[in-house]
C-alpha cells in the first residue's frame, strides 16, 4: 500500500493547476446550473476555462449552450469522455455539485461560527496540499453542518465519505471507470488503494442536492469492500456505515 504520491504524476502550472468539473443529471435544468455553481465560481474568479460542464446525455449540450452564459464556463462534454480519458493521469480534479449556493468555514475562535469562505482558490489549494501530506490521492470537505466536530481536529485523514457534491482528485487509472456519483465507491476504492482519505473539516457547503443509496448499491458496496462497509437495515433501507480497518489495525499493533 503506497503512502505517498509520486510527485512527477502530479501536473501543475503557474497559474491555475486545477481542472473544475461540474457534473449534471439527464432531467437537470441548465437553469439551475447557471443561476448557481457557475455564478459562484465567477464570483471567486476561477478561470473560465478551466470549468468543464459534464452532461449525463450529448442531446443535453445543445439546451446548455443556450442557457448558459458565455464566459462562465469553458466546455461542454459528457461524462463518458472523462471516463474514457479526456484528462490524464496525474490531472488534479475538483468536482463540484450543479446546484452549490455557497461555501463556508468555520471560525474556531468564535466557537464554531460559520462565515463565507474568502477564496475557493486557496480551499483548493489546501486541500490538495493536505492530501500530498498524508500520501492521499482523494479530499473532500465537510458535508455535515456541526460546528462541533470540525474544530479539532481541522483536517480528518481516516476513513470518512468523501461526499459527491463537492472534492478533489488525482486523477488516476483506478478511478477512470467511476461516475462523480459513485462516490462511496470511490472512497473506499482510494483509502483501500491508498490507506488514506482527507477531510477539510472547517470547510463547508450550501447545496440543494442530497445523497443517497438504494438498496442493491448498498450491497453491491457491501460485497466489494466487505473489510470496511456494514449495513444496518432500517424501515426497509439499509444505512451503509464505514469502518476504519486500518486505524483498528494500527490501535492493535
Amino acid at each position: 500500500m503506497s503512502k505517498t504520491i509520486p510527485k512527477q504524476h502530479i501536473k501543475k502550472c503557474e497559474s491555475f493547476p486545477f481542472e473544475i468539473c461540474i457534473p449534471v443529471g439527464a432531467d437537470e435544468n441548465p437553469v439551475q446550473l447557471r443561476d448557481t455553481t457557475l455564478l459562484m465560481c465567477k464570483a471567486y474568479r476561477i478561470p473560465v476555462e478551466k470549468i468543464t460542464v459534464l452532461v449525463a446525455e450529448k442531446s443535453q449540450e445543445a439546451g446548455f449552450r443556450s442557457t448558459l452564459l458565455p464566459g462562465t464556463y469553458g466546455r461542454i462534454l459528457t461524462g463518458k469522455r472523462i471516463q474514457s480519458g479526456f484528462f490524464s493521469e496525474g490531472t488534479p480534479i475538483v468536482y463540484i455539485n450543479s446546484c452549490i449556493t455557497g461555501i463556508y468555514e468555520y471560525d474556531a475562535e468564535a466557537e464554531g461560527q460559520k462565515r463565507p469562505t474568502k477564496s475557493l482558490i486557496g480551499l483548493l489549494k489546501a486541500g490538495f496540499s493536505e492530501a500530498e501530506k498524508a500520501g492521499a490521492l482523494l479530499w473532500g470537505i465537510q458535508t455535515l453542518d456541526s460546528p462541533r466536530r470540525v474544530l479539532k481536529p481541522k483536517v480528518g485523514k481516516s476513513l470518512r465519505l468523501i461526499s459527491r457534491s463537492f472534492f478533489g482528485c488525482i486523477f488516476s487509472d483506478f478511478d477512470a471507470h467511476l461516475r462523480p456519483e459513485d462516490d462511496v465507491e470511490r472512497t473506499l476504492l482510494f483509502y483501500q488503494k491508498i490507506g488514506a482519505v482527507v477531510t477539510l473539516k472547517m470547510y463547508g457547503i450550501t447545496t440543494c442536492k442530497k445523497s443517497g443509496w438504494t438498496v442493491s448499491e448498498a450491497q453491491r458496496l457491501q460485497r466489494l469492500f466487505p473489510e470496511f462497509v456494514t449495513g444496518t437495515e432500517k424501515g426497509g433501507c439499509i444505512l451503509l456505515v464505514l469502518r476504519d480497518t486500518y486505524k483498528h489495525k494500527k490501535k492493535k499493533e
